[in-house]
């Protein structure tokens, strides 16, 4: 089976500038995650990021980073399930540890518009 999902983030971003052509930088913040299966209990998780963006003019720049999303792990607690059926016995269902790791390479291309004209 699949599921679609989306991560959402708030971050901050420091960033350090070597040359007028070249900078560095750095991301840490929350994700949440958007997802069409309202009972899959993931849901919230941590960003981290790093990457370089470099100028090739004053309007365009290309960058390349890599993120790391880590979503909260999450203990999905199970109780005793009485059966439909009478005599049957009580199924026990233990509990689950579920937790979602999630790399990524982004390679962005950045134009800047001049709003001063």
């Amino acid at each position: 089976s699949s599921l679609n999902v989306s991560l959402h983030s708030i971050y901050l971003k420091p960033s350090l500038s070597f040359s007028d052509k070249f900078l560095t930088f750095f991301k840490i913040g929350l994700c949440v995650l958007n997802k069409e299966d309202k009972s899959f209990i993931l849901d919230r998780g941590s960003i981290l990021s790093a990457g370089f963006e470099y100028a090739i003019n004053e309007k365009l720049s290309f960058g390349l980073s890599h993120s790391f999303y880590n979503l909260f792990d999450e203990v999905k607690k199970s109780s005793d399930m009485p059966s439909n059926f009478p005599g049957l016995p009580i199924i026990s269902v233990s509990d689950t540890e579920n937790d979602l790791e999630y790399n990524k390479i982004g390679l962005s291309i950045i134009y800047g518009f001049d709003f001063s004209k």
